[in-house]
């Protein structure tokens, strides 16, 4: 998904194509050679150099931002450390969808007094089910009786959107429409394992995905975050 929210008035630019080139519009662009001829491919994080308003793929993927997870914890045990209430045994629960991208998934889980705080979670990334370890804190109170009866926790990652087969709008032309120029946009090409909060840098990732984290030390930033994600799994920024 990109959409712009803001450009002067300055049209994008038609490159030719690399043959093996995959990529959903929101990827970002980069010079590449196939034979004698340069051309675009997906940008590997190191000199990205445009916006892709193009689609080749099998298949679309979508982001999720934040999902909130509750398990209820049956017979729950106090640690006697801590002295707090935890799970007693492994407890599973299944996500919103399924078909994850491999390494997506990240997940915070919300303290009693609503910090925000990691939690070690397995999940199985074709079919969506998470596995809370046994040991786990509970911190919210389902009934509202006072005693705290569960986990939860909010999660972030991507899928594979199932039944919504891929499209390729260069398919004759073989050409790609890159945008480069400064403007505002809004995206779900982001690595959705990581944190967006207002301002941060944004850097482009191996697989040409938005990314607070550069590839390596360095890297100058493609762009600033202006909204972190939405409900919808949209990330708005400021391309440089």
């Amino acid at each position: 998904m990109f959409r712009i929210i803001n450009n002067p008035n300055i049209l994008p630019w038609s490159f030719p194509l690399h043959p093996s080139a995959t990529f959903q519009p929101g990827q970002m662009a980069e010079l590449d050679r196939h034979g004698n001829n340069i051309v675009i491919n997906v940008s590997s994080g190191k000199a990205p150099m445009g916006i892709i308003d193009d689609t080749r793929t099998s298949a679309f993927s979508k982001n999720v931002h934040d999902e909130e997870q509750i398990a209820l914890a049956k017979n729950p045990i106090k640690n006697t450390t801590t002295n707090l209430l935890v799970t007693s045994a492994d407890i599973t629960i299944t996500l919103d969808n399924a078909s994850l991208i491999v390494g997506s998934f990240t997940a915070r889980q919300i303290t009693p007094n609503q910090v925000l705080a990691g939690i070690q979670l397995t999940v199985n990334e074709k079919n969506g089910v998470v596995v809370i370890p046994a040991g786990t804190m509970l911190n919210f109170d389902t009934n509202g009786d006072g005693i705290l009866d569960s986990v939860r926790f909010l999660c972030s990652y991507s899928y594979w959107i199932p039944n919504y087969i891929g499209d390729d709008t260069t398919k004759g032309s073989n050409r790609i429409t890159v945008w480069y120029h400064r403007m505002i946009i809004e995206t779900d090409m982001y690595e959705a394992n990581r944190y967006y909060p207002l301002n941060a840098p944004l850097f482009c990732s191996q697989i040409g995905k938005f990314t607070p984290q550069p590839v390596a030390d360095g890297y100058p930033s493609v762009g600033f975050v202006i909204a972190p994600p939405n409900r919808f799994g949209n990330l708005t920024l400021m391309w440089h």
